[in-house]
């Protein structure tokens, strides 16, 4: 809040034309303090002014609160820079613990494995160098991250911050699908951390990168990775195909844009026919036959509509959007995820999306009532 002197005459001066008013001395002295880089004596003498000011029949109040105020932007701009570089000098850039998408690392990719599981926080002091090793422990302990790739960049000069930060986001996007196939079983609070390459560490030869998984505030239990390793053949097939579909969904342009829309809903209706006439001909297992012909049939369906939106005029267009939107909902995968023994709660991952999906239990105990 800002605050101004009250409307009148200029300092000293008097709107009646009687005598003038005394300055008030240490209303002057604030102010010339806080222009002359003593901003806590300013910001010292300005409240005092202001309170002699309250009592006394002086001038002044304009130059105690400029004192006031600028002693107190400047202890402001100090105290931040003071921040900067404690927290962004030499320790920290080294450090791999902030928040962000990207974070530098100083954890040498040699001792990281694609799910291994680790502390950043367990170097010691001995290990404060451009690289330590890192603190493992077993996934289904606390921990902070979970890797699920590593990779190295290409040897070169220094190619800069921006562009390094785009090709470590860019390469550990195309690793996440295949550590995790089921993007269900990932909490919405947990996202993607990139331990990468600085400036500094690139000169001394550094060119690792690690893709991890951690959450800002609280530990990780239990690993994250659910791939063929984890999973059977039925559910890898599943995952898989309707993965191809997800992706699809994923890429959704701008809906300003209504040429890139249509063209879109016609490849998501392509997309949908593929994968519902593969999952059509799969040989499935006796349990989950019936819930496979029924998702089946919900994607032949909804991949109608949106060849349909894909030929809508502008003005029809959103109401084709919407109509084949709302046909195919997460509730239309749980049957068959039931029956493959899958992750069947989509609010573990989408809580912001339960409004638009609805049990089947929950829809059967309604009927009931």
């Amino acid at each position: 809040m800002s605050h101004h002197p009250p409307p009148g005459p200029a300092y000293g001066g008097s709107p009646y034309g009687g005598p003038p008013r005394p300055t008030n001395g240490l209303a002057v002295a604030s102010l010339v303090c806080a222009l002359t880089c003593l901003p806590p004596v300013g910001l010292v003498l300005g409240i005092i002014a202001l309170a002699q000011l309250r009592r006394r029949h002086e001038s002044g109040r304009g130059m105690a609160v400029a004192g006031v105020v600028v002693s107190a932007v400047s202890l402001v701009i100090i105290a931040a820079s003071v921040l900067v570089a404690v927290f962004a000098g030499d320790e920290p850039e080294e450090d791999g613990r902030a928040a962000g998408t990207t974070v530098p690392t100083r954890i040498d990719p040699a001792t990281i494995e694609p799910g291994d599981c680790f502390n950043l926080g367990s170097l010691s002091a001995e290990e404060e160098t451009e690289h330590g090793s890192a603190g493992l422990v077993p996934c289904d302990e606390p921990h902070q991250a979970e890797a699920y790739a590593v990779l190295n960049m290409e040897e070169g000069p220094w190619p800069g911050d921006d562009a390094v930060t785009e090709w470590v986001g860019e390469q550990c996007a195309r690793h996440v699908d295949g550590y995790i196939l089921d993007s269900w079983t990932v909490p919405a609070d947990v996202f993607p951390y990139h331990l990468q390459p600085t400036s500094r560490t690139w000169a001394n030869g550094d060119r690792g990168v690690i893709c991890t998984y951690a959450h800002e505030e609280r530990a990780l239990e239990g690993s994250l990775r659910i791939d063929a390793t984890t999973l059977d053949e039925e559910q890898v097939f599943y995952l898989t195909h309707f993965g191809r579909v997800d992706a699809v969904y994923a890429e959704q342009p701008a809906f300003e844009d209504l040429d890139a829309q249509r063209r879109w809903a016609e490849d998501l209706s392509g997309t949908l026919t593929e994968q519902a006439d593969a999952m059509h001909q799969h040989d499935w297992e006796d349990a989950a036959r019936e819930p496979a012909a029924g998702l089946v049939e919900e994607m032949r369906a909804t991949a109608a509509l949106w060849e349909d939106a894909s030929g809508a005029t502008d003005a029809a267009y959103e109401d084709a959007y919407d109509a084949a939107f709302d046909a195919l909902v997460l509730e239309s995968e749980v049957p068959l995820r039931r029956a493959l023994d899958l992750e069947s709660d989509w609010s573990i991952a989408f809580p912001s999306d339960e409004e638009y999906a609805t049990d089947p239990a929950d829809e059967a105990s309604a009927a009931d009532v």
